[in-house]
């Protein structure tokens, strides 16, 4: 028979059993290196981007082997590369195009004296977007067993769109070109003068004056 006091303590263990959920992980990302390093770049810029989680546990395992850890980005023709180390040794390496990469809970669960650590290679396309659109780069997050992101596990790595300027067209000339300046240059503009040429013709005709005159 269970005494009245010994049934409100089992309810309350009851109740306490149903309250407790898993402990989230701490993600500490870090070592992030993107290439181009400007903070704006253009559309269609092939990107690449490294980086690394360090994880942190805040309960009886690294991580919750209930839980997921989702890596996202905005980039198009996204090309990941995900690998897991346990105390420096790699595990699971986990390959993925497109734009989500989700790890089992159960690949990074260990016993919280193990050191693990996510490694992150990433390749994709900036956007094509309006000049000054943000977009994510890299997005880092702890999902529960709702597939809900568990608080203060969200860490984003975001960049924004910039259009090159487009040349300017060269001015126009000022000074006008008059339609005899288009014209081909005749004989007399090769460099001979007009006088020089009738001079030359006044003295054939003298000299044929003169010898009409001899034959008289």
């Amino acid at each position: 028979m269970i005494l009245p006091q010994h049934r409100l303590i089992l309810v309350i263990v009851i109740l306490l059993a149903c309250s407790i959920t898993p402990a989230q992980a701490l993600l500490y990302l870090q070592d992030v290196d993107i290439t181009p390093a400007a903070p704006d770049l253009p559309s269609l810029t092939t990107l690449n981007a490294t980086a690394s989680i360090e994880i942190i546990p805040s309960g009886a395992t690294t991580f919750s082997s209930s839980h997921t850890l989702i890596l996202s980005t905005e980039l198009d023709h996204a090309r990941w590369d995900v690998q897991i180390f346990v105390d420096g040794i790699r595990g699971a390496v986990i390959p993925k195009d497109g734009n989500y990469v989700f790890v089992n809970g159960f690949l990074l669960s260990y016993p919280t004296s193990r050191d693990i650590l996510v490694k992150i290679a990433l390749e994709g396309v900036v956007p094509a977007s309006p000049q000054g659109t943000p977009f994510i780069v890299m997005r880092v997050a702890e999902l529960n067993n709702q597939n809900r992101i568990v608080t203060g596990s969200e860490q984003i790595v975001t960049r924004s769109i910039v259009q090159p300027e487009l040349p300017q067209p060269l001015p126009l000339p000022n000074e006008t070109v008059s339609w005899e300046e288009t014209v081909m240059p005749g004989p007399t503009r090769a460099g001979i003068p007009v006088i020089a040429i009738l001079g030359g013709l006044l003295i054939a005709v003298a000299i044929l004056i003169a010898r009409s005159h001899s034959h008289i």
